[in-house]
Parts: C-alpha cells; structure tokens; sequence
C-alpha cells in the first residue's frame, strides 16, 4: 500500500526531475525552430508570429497569427483575415506583446491602424485609426502606449484607454527607421539618425510634451533600448558598442565589447545580468551591468534581432530569419540576496578610503574597481572580514566595485569626491 505522502513525495520527485532536466539540457544555446522574423516569445514556451500571404492581386493579402504554448512543438491559427484590394496595400506589418494574452499589431494600408487584443490573439478591438504612416510604438498597457507617425517633423501619439488618442508633435527630425521606446507611464526615449546622419536619442520626462537630447554619437547607430528599472538601461549599438545609464537616462556610459560586431538586440533580467545579440549570430552575456562581457556559441549564423529574458531564467533569441534559439541561466536572485545581505561598503562617497565589510569569508573572494569607461584600476583578492582600499590617488567621479565570490557577483557603484 502507497500511504498518500509518498504518493506526494513521488510527485515531486518527479516533478524536480523534469525541471532539472529542462535546465541542464538548456544550460546551452539550442536551437528550437525556425518561423520567420516575426516571430516573438511572451514567456518560456509561448509565443506568437504572423504571416502575409498574397491571394490575387485584386482580392489582396490575406494575413494569419499563430500562437504556441509548448516551445513551437505544436502551434495553431488564432486569427486571420483576408483584406485588399490592393496588392501594394493592406497587410500586418509589425506585432509586439507585453504578456501572454495582450499586445498590439501594425496594420499598414492608405491609413494605417492599430489593433489590441487582450484574448491572445483570438479576438482584435477597435483600432486606433492613424492621419499618417506609423513609424513605431511602445505600450505599456493595454491603456496605454504612444505611437510615433512619419511627419516632418515626428508626431507622437498618446494613447489612453477606449482608443481615444492624444497629438503631441515631437519636433524631432529623424530619419524613417526611428524607433520609440517608454520605460514607463511619463520617461521615454526616441532613437534614430538625423538631418546630419548623427546617431541621437532625446529623452522625456512629460509624456512627450517636451524632449531633451541626451545622447549623440556620429559612428554607432543606436539600435535596441531596454530599461530593466527607471534608473538603469542600455542600449544596444553598432561596432560593438553598448551605452548604459544609471540615472534614468540623463546621462550615458558607453561601454565596449571585444567585438566590431552590430549589437541590434538586448534583454535584461535585472540590472546587471543580461544579453546583447548581434551580427552573425553573436551573443554576449554580462553578470556585472556591462563591466565585462562573455561571448557565448548561439549555434546560428544570421544576425540576432530579438532577445527575451524571463523572470524563469529562460532566454531566448530570434534572428532576422526567423530562427529560434534557446537557453537556461541559474540566476540565483534569492541566493545571491542572502549571500550580500551582511556586505558592506563605505564610507560612500569616499575620499581616500574605501572600506569592503564581509560577514564571512567565502572561496574565491576578490573585487575589482572600475572606472566608467569600463577600465579595470584595481583587482585584489578578498583574504579578511574587512578590506580596505587606498583611492586617494583616483580621480574625482564614478566608479564601480565588482565584488564577486564561489556563489555570485554584486556590483556596486561609487563616487569618489
């Protein structure tokens, strides 16, 4: 006779049996299957990609969205409608989702449109009906997004609940590939090349009433932001290039890979562990907020437009042919939490000390200070509770403190004054 608290205990062995083998097997990038670019990734195994497909000429294209709950090993039509007659014309351009169930989709046409759903897909509501070409969106919730249309100089469009939208002109000239980017309900960022072929991104703190330059750069396009919290973002930018930011975006950090690779793509799961992907197939993984980088093997070849990296530790990758790779990274966020929750660095600002406090003594102690352009100054191994460091001789600004051990990495910033 099984007692029921066996039964319970084979369950969960069972249970903790596939999980370790889910993430032993993708402890590696693999590859799942290739749709086409389209394609995008809300949580571990969901996602969804669309299709365009021309019937006749005069009957038009008739587009489809398909959705799968089990990593692509099955999918299904969710919606699909023929539209027309121009051949030139009507079709779904663009598609973005904020979690399993909402998102919005581009339709382009003589005026084009934006549809949301918040059925997964099945059902599209009321469209917010556009004067001009849309350019690109940011939505934050199924009430709120902003879209940016294709006038000289940019339109924004405040969206808000019921499909009711506000125009606020941007008077920002950027080229047609610019890119709109919200971190949350008021600061956003709006990206792209000007007049003058420089690379800028100007910043608002108002919902788009008023914009700041905050960034320029005249050899590296800025090609994908991504804010993981308010005051801490990246971007991801040509010729190995990514900028950081750790005051919302008033002022930016850029920081160099060992690589001349396009970066166009970023995800972040908190503020220091993340993923760029770029040209070729490349990936890069970062544990202490960009102050170093490690290129990972991505078993493809076409450049890495998309990345997504869930609260699950899944990370997946999608290149610009649709290909869809695949793999699994042990944050230990709790872990990590209770293993610096005795660590102490002071005083902070600092002037010529800097004292490092551990609660024990762990293997593989050491810290390393950086400088912001991301330079290594100082490297030490960690041998006492308290270790002290000489930064007299440093110059006035910020700084960062890596200070790793067996079990994880915390990064720290400091000022010296």
């Amino acid at each position: 006779m099984i007692h029921k608290n066996t039964s319970l205990n084979f369950k969960y062995l069972a249970l903790l049996f596939l999980v370790l083998i889910s993430t032993v097997s993708f402890s590696q990038w693999q590859y799942i299957t290739t749709k086409n670019s389209s394609l995008l990734m809300t949580s571990n195994g969901t996602g969804y990609y669309y299709e365009n497909t021309l019937i006749t000429p005069s009957s038009g294209y008739k587009y489809s969205i398909s959705k799968t709950t089990n990593d692509w090993q099955t999918d299904f039509f969710v919606a699909q409608n023929v539209t027309g007659p121009s051949p030139s014309g009507v079709r779904l351009t663009e598609m973005e989702f904020i979690n399993d169930t909402t998102g919005f989709c581009h339709i382009h046409g003589a005026t084009d449109v934006i549809y949301g759903t918040t059925t997964s897909a099945v059902l599209w509501n009321n469209p917010y009906q556009m004067g001009g070409a849309i350019g690109n969106f940011s939505f934050l919730s199924k009430d709120l997004g902003y879209i940016i249309e294709f006038y000289s100089p940019y339109n924004l469009s405040k969206c808000i609940g019921n499909y009711s939208i506000t125009s606020i002109p941007t008077n920002q000239n950027l080229n047609y590939n610019a890119k709109i980017y919200f971190n949350n309900d008021t600061t956003g960022y709006l990206y792209g090349q000007n007049s003058s072929t420089i690379n800028v991104l100007v910043r608002t703190n108002n919902s788009g009433v008023s914009w700041t330059n905050q960034l320029s750069d005249t050899n590296n396009a800025f090609n994908k932001i991504y804010f993981p919290s308010d005051q801490i973002g990246y971007i991801a930018a040509n010729n190995g290039k990514v900028f950081k930011t750790t005051n919302a975006g008033i002022s930016w950090t850029k920081l160099s890979l060992a690589t001349t690779n396009n970066l166009y793509s970023v995800s972040f799961i908190n503020d220091t562990i993340g993923f760029v992907g770029g040209t070729n197939g490349s990936v890069y993984k970062t544990i202490d907020g960009g102050l170093s980088w490690q290129s990972e093997n991505s078993t493809i070849t076409h450049d890495i437009k998309k990345l997504y990296f869930f609260k699950s530790g899944f990370v997946y990758a999608v290149s610009n042919s649709g290909e869809l790779i695949k793999r699994y990274l042990q944050v230990g966020l709790k872990d990590q939490q209770k293993i610096f929750q005795d660590l102490k660095v002071f005083p902070n600002p600092a002037t010529d000390q800097l004292s490092i406090e551990v609660a024990q003594l762990l293997n593989e102690s050491s810290f390393s200070l950086y400088n912001i352009n991301g330079q290594e100054i100082i490297n030490q191994n960690i041998n006492e509770l308290k270790t002290q460091i000489d930064i007299s001789k440093l110059a006035k600004g910020v700084y960062y403190l890596k200070i790793k051990n067996v079990n994880g990495v915390q990064v720290k910033k400091i000022i010296k004054e």
